[in-house]
């Protein structure tokens, strides 16, 4: 009976994040939010955007994969300002970016294999 309601609490809490909207009350990237599905990155390797943000509002990244990934994002001058180094397959990280500007998002993947995934920014 323990194990049926750890198995009921796990699923409820991944339904939560799955339905995490990152849009509300935070602000867009300068041209908008974007939404990429099926991306491809190698076993132990590094896939790589660049995008625009404004500045002194909450900035969010959202992957969602089917192997370990992770996110770092740097900032124009190369200076790690966000990170989600967790052992888990749906990484998420926030900032608020001091001024307009344009930051490098990583998305690394930790595994031996080619993971997919899904990447959403508010």
């Amino acid at each position: 009976m323990k194990k049926i309601m750890t198995l009921c609490g796990l699923l409820l809490l991944g339904g939560a994040f799955t339905c995490l909207s990152l849009n509300t009350a935070h602000a867009d990237t300068v041209y908008g939010p974007f939404h990429l599905t099926g991306e491809m990155v190698a076993p132990y390797g590094i896939h790589e955007y660049t995008f625009s943000c404004w500045g002194n509002e909450i900035t969010g990244v959202l992957a969602d994969a089917n192997g370990d990934v992770d996110i770092h994002v740097y900032d124009s001058a190369g200076n790690l300002v966000a990170s989600n180094d967790g052992l888990d397959w749906m990484p998420f990280c926030q900032w608020i970016p001091p001024y307009r500007q344009v930051y490098t998002l990583q998305v690394i993947n930790r595994e031996n294999y080619p993971v997919q995934f899904d990447l959403d920014t508010n």
